[in-house]
């Protein structure tokens, strides 16, 4: 069975500008201790990421299986042909060249996704999420149905798939590397990790793998999975408003600007030799002060 990967780094100047989840969350938030949205009522399939390196596109697929079933009681119509067409609108892959097959990044995908629409959903926004708090990943897969996330791929994983077999994610004792990046849907949670679905059949990956090797984390805002599972956790106008500005080409500071403090001026020392002339010269005023007082008093004597 092949398996391929086909994630590409996001520009980082695209990457500075995202929006952040923790910006729009209340402060208090009760999770449920696990969440599994892994039954979906039909297979998640591969969606061509069997043959091409269209993983940013098939994870978007299964993101949507998960958010009709849940959000509308519905089958998707997430196929490998469709997805396939995403794939090819957004990279210009030809199935007919296979050196057109270069794969994605997570955020062209991301912004196909909610400008032009995949099977016809558009997502409303989507905001990143810091991969490395077990609270942030709970929050999105219990309030948005599905993180959709990049990593690379260690080479304990990497090993395993080039032997046949998929493994659970969960050795972190390979460095990080570039050489084999991919992109996923997750779709569950529970004390021993996340649930994730990749290549058509879910995986566990620890908590400890994902801060380690996931370096993109998004929650995708999907109306189909709203409709249904509207969270009322999200501070939707203020998103909307930094949305706007985001798309304007302006920035979002992740925290406010520390102020400068002023610092006090501290007053000029005189050169030594201009302390030596002033005392000088307090000497002899007090000198001739002397002199003065001296005389007065001779005269009343």
């Amino acid at each position: 069975m092949p398996f391929k990967y086909g994630r590409r780094p996001s520009d980082p100047a695209k990457l500075a500008r995202r929006l952040r989840l923790v910006d729009y969350l209340p402060m208090t938030l009760v999770l449920p201790s696990s969440v599994d949205h892994s039954a979906v009522g039909e297979a998640l399939g591969e969606l061509g990421n069997d043959t091409v390196g269209d993983c940013t596109c098939a994870a978007a697929g299964h993101a949507i299986q998960v958010a009709d079933w849940y959000g509308l009681s519905e089958v998707s119509t997430v196929n490998t042909q469709n997805i396939l067409a995403v794939y090819s609108a957004i990279t210009g892959y030809n199935p007919d060249d296979p050196n057109s097959d270069q794969g994605a990044n997570l955020l062209d995908v991301l912004s196909y996704w909610r400008k032009t629409g995949i099977v016809g959903e558009k997502l409303d926004a989507y905001v990143a999420f810091d991969p490395t708090k077990v609270t942030h990943w709970q929050a999105v897969v219990d309030l948005y149905g599905v993180a959709y996330i990049g990593v690379w791929l260690p080479a304990t994983v990497v090993n395993a798939l080039d032997s046949g077999t998929v493994i659970d994610w969960t050795a972190t004792t390979d460095p990080v590397t570039q050489d084999a990046g991919h992109c996923v849907a997750v779709v569950g949670y529970n004390a021993s990790g996340l649930v994730v679905v990749t290549w058509g059949q879910t995986v566990t990956m620890s908590y400890a793998f994902a801060a380690k090797y996931c370096d993109e984390a998004y929650a995708p805002l999907m109306p189909s999975w709203a409709s249904g599972k509207e969270p009322n956790a999200l501070d939707v106008a203020q998103l909307t408003a930094d949305l706007a500005i985001v798309t304007g080409g302006g920035v979002i500071p992740v925290d406010p600007p520390t102020p400068t403090p002023t610092p006090t001026p501290t007053p000029p020392v005189p050169p030594e030799s201009e302390i030596a002339k002033a005392l000088e010269a307090v000497e002899k005023a007090l000198v001739k002060a002397a002199n003065e007082i001296a005389k007065i008093v001779k005269g009343l004597t």
